[in-house]
Parts: structure tokens; sequence; C-alpha cells
């Protein structure tokens, strides 16, 4: 059985939306999904082909477009265009003056959006896809993980991220093959969603996860792979107030 972060954070929010996420896909890809996805691209090509950016992202979204309908919710299509023109161009300024450059395999390739798995326990493998490794101005290794958002995050949650953590597990596990030490910090690059290029990009680093909190981490994992093998999936409404089936797109099919 195949676990990614993704999936450990889907099933805790509600095991029964993770189930239904699972059997019924949606007739539309969310707006903000298909940016992220383009933006991500541009980078990319940035970083691995030292290219424009901002002709990466006007690529990317364009096949974006191409490849089915995308639900932009109440904004136009030509608003999120203007987000990610703008996160690809400011991007480039950002990176220039942050000290980080991309770290390389034994191989020579940059360790960008690479799947990495591990076996945690018999039968259960931990997988996952950190959106970069690279080397800070001090000579650190440092796992990124890249955001687009419409406001900053706590920054507080990078310490606490079990995205992060994962990460972190997966590349220490592979750290002789990949020919790296390992793991030396923890971070989020967010890129806001602004009609303007002021400021749109920053930095929330975190030290690595100490050994105990290594071990919280692969002990929910496990828990949770245990449980979707035995095929729980109960509903998860919690108090009316804070309530995920609020804003579930399943909540029709699953109350009625």
């Amino acid at each position: 059985m195949k676990i990614r972060p993704s999936d450990v954070l889907k099933y805790e929010n509600c095991p029964r939306q993770f189930k239904f996420s699972r059997d019924y896909k949606p007739n539309a890809t969310p707006g903000n999904l298909a940016l992220g996805t383009a933006v991500h691209a541009a980078i990319e090509v940035f970083l691995k082909e030292e290219k424009n950016p901002l002709e990466g992202f006007r690529n990317a979204w364009d096949k974006q477009l191409a490849s089915g309908p995308i639900d932009f919710c109440s904004k136009e299509e030509s608003c999120f265009r203007t987000f990610g023109e703008n996160l690809a161009n400011g991007f480039s300024e950002f990176w220039k003056e942050s000290g980080f450059s991309p770290a390389r395999d034994a191989g020579g390739n940059v360790l960008m959006e690479v799947r990495l798995e591990a076996e945690i326990a018999p039968g259960v493998v931990l997988s996952g896809q950190p959106d970069l490794v690279a080397w800070n101005s001090e000579a650190r290794l440092i796992v990124l993980d890249f955001k687009t958002a419409c406001s900053r995050a706590n920054p507080l949650f990078v310490n606490i991220s079990e995205q992060l953590t994962a990460y972190q597990i997966l590349l220490n596990a592979h750290a002789e093959r990949l020919g790296l030490p390992e793991i030396d910090g923890l971070a989020f690059l967010e890129g806001l969603k602004r009609k303007t290029m002021t400021n749109v990009w920053g930095i929330h680093a975190s030290p690595p996860r100490d050994k105990e909190e290594v071990k919280d981490y692969l002990c929910k994992v496990k828990r949770v792979a245990k449980a979707m093998q035995q095929s729980e999936f109960p509903r998860m409404p919690r108090m009316a107030w804070n309530s995920p089936c609020t804003l579930c797109e399943f909540a029709k099919g699953c109350i009625g």
C-alpha cells in the first residue's frame, strides 16, 4: 500500500470525504489547482533550463486551458492569468536575491518534483514528491515547498507541517543514493495571487524535525494506513461551527 502525505491530511479531515474523492472525479479542474500547476511548470523551466519563467507559465497555462474544463469560481480566466504572470515574473527576481541554488543528485539532475518512496512498515510505503531541494547561502540543504495563496500563512505553521516532515523522512532515506547529506532545514516558498508584482514571493523556514517528531508522524501514517486497509471511512462532521461538511463537494450525496 502506497500512502502520500496528502492522503493522510485528507483522511484526517474526513475519512468519508477521502473515500469519495478517490471514487468520484470532479467534472472540472479547480482554478487554483490549475494555476498552481502552471506556476510550478514555470519555476521548473527557470531552474532546470534557465529559461524565462513568464514564457514557461504562458505555455503551461495554455496547456491547462486546452486539457479540459476549469472551474474559475467567480473570477474570470484573465484574472488567473494575471496572477500567474506576476508570480512567474516575480519569482526570477526573488530567486536571484534569495541565495538559494538547486541541489543535484549523483547524476547531476536537479532535485525537483522527484517521486521518492520508503517502506515504513511491512506492506506500507510512504510516497512523496518534494517540489525542490536546494542549498541556501550557508551551504545547508533545504527542502522547499511552493505554495500559491491569497494571503500569507501563519509563519509558525512551517514548524509543524506534516507534508514537510514527510519530505524530510523520504529524502533522508535516499540521501546516500542521491549523494547528498541529510536535510538541514525545511521551508515554504509562498507566492501570493496579486494583480501587481509587489512582494509576491516570501519564505517561511524551519529547522529539521527531531527524532520524536519523525517518530510521531510515522506512527500517525501507520495508523491511518491500517484504518484504510480495514475500510474504515466514517464521517467526521465535528462541531457545527467547525464542520468540513459545509465546504464538502460531496455533502449532498453523503448526507442525502
